[in-house]
């Protein structure tokens, strides 16, 4: 991991869970995949407007659903089995809008 920055091993470490043998595999995994798929040269040599429309194919940002309360009552019930959205939602961990 030597020759990059404290940032971005610092990611693949907090992506396991700062186990270091299981970092250094995903960085040298990645680091692999990347020289096998020669992507330092596709970005040193990319078109700008080629670049700009392959960007726009890539979406960073998940889907955001939201649903109704009544939707969260479906997925949790109170003790006695009912599906009260008022009491269930206060009790359930899965009071977010479930996926």
């Amino acid at each position: 991991m030597a020759g990059h920055s404290l940032t971005a091993n610092s990611r693949y470490l907090r992506a396991r869970r700062f186990a270091p043998q299981e970092a250094f595999k995903q960085f040298k995994d990645t680091e692999d995949w990347r020289r096998e798929n020669k992507l330092s040269d596709i970005f040193n040599n990319i078109e700008i407007e080629e670049y700009e429309q392959t960007r726009r194919l890539v979406t960073t940002r998940p889907a955001v659903q939201t649903r109704p309360m009544a939707d969260v009552a479906t997925v949790c019930s109170t003790p006695n089995g009912s599906a009260d959205a008022t009491s269930a939602a206060s009790r359930c961990i899965c009071s977010r809008s479930p996926r």
